[in-house]
């Protein structure tokens, strides 16, 4: 498959648009990324980047952004990530507005990497907006909100807002059931998470029964 790519960028030099170039290099890029080949997934990125630069497609940059700041992720470099991550997230704001559910992911991406800085208390307004924005959207972005409610329980739980925290992960818990069933491995992280939290309230009965469903999932799922 790389093969193939790097032969269609070749007969595309010259005869296609910037923004065609770019789908190319962002393909390859994804490919090297996949085998770990991360300087020449980043050199690939970075060529996409700057030719979209001029080319009138502000999705596709902020889908480069994107990428970008999650390979900066894998990089151990936060503060880059930080920079391209909220960068995706503006332009999407100026494309689509400040409502669309496309936004949710780009959101989470960016209270991800403030939250692995230790700034929650900036982290925590972005997951609130994205669990605002699930509300009444179409099964498209489960994912998406799942793991914003997800999210957003983990920052109240190192609050020490436990309450607030469970009630988050009860209800990522039915999104996640209602997308992927309820004998899925992510239904399980999420169990495992109500699980903790129960036992942190006091609840260590009902703890052990979250417990008993987990083992039973994973047995099945063997």
């Amino acid at each position: 498959a790389q093969a193939e790519l790097a032969k269609a960028y070749d007969l595309a030099l010259g005869v296609a648009t910037d923004a065609d170039l770019a789908d190319l290099l962002v393909n390859q890029a994804n490919l090297q990324q996949m085998q770990r080949n991360l300087p020449e997934a980043e050199a690939l990125f970075e060529r996409a980047d700057v030719l979209l630069r001029t080319a009138d497609n502000p999705l596709q940059q902020a889908t480069v952004a994107t990428s970008l700041g999650n390979l900066r992720m894998v990089q151990g470099r936060a503060a880059e990530a930080e920079v391209q991550f909220r960068r995706a997230l503006e332009l999407g704001e100026k494309q689509l507005g400040p409502n669309h559910p496309v936004l949710i992911r780009r959101l989470c991406n960016l209270a991800g990497v403030l939250g692995q800085t230790n700034r929650l208390d900036e982290a925590a307004p972005l997951l609130e907006r994205a669990v605002a924005l699930g509300n009444g959207v179409d099964a498209r972005f489960d994912d998406g909100v799942a793991n914003a409610t997800v999210n957003l329980g983990n920052v109240r739980a190192m609050a020490g807002r436990h309450e607030d925290a469970l009630a988050l992960w009860q209800q990522a818990l039915v999104i996640r059931e209602r997308r992927d069933g309820k004998d899925s491995l992510e239904a399980v992280s999420i169990l495992e998470n109500i699980a903790t939290g129960l036992d942190e309230l006091g609840r260590h009965d009902e703890a052990e029964a979250v417990q008993s469903r987990i083992a039973a999932i994973r047995a099945k799922l063997k």
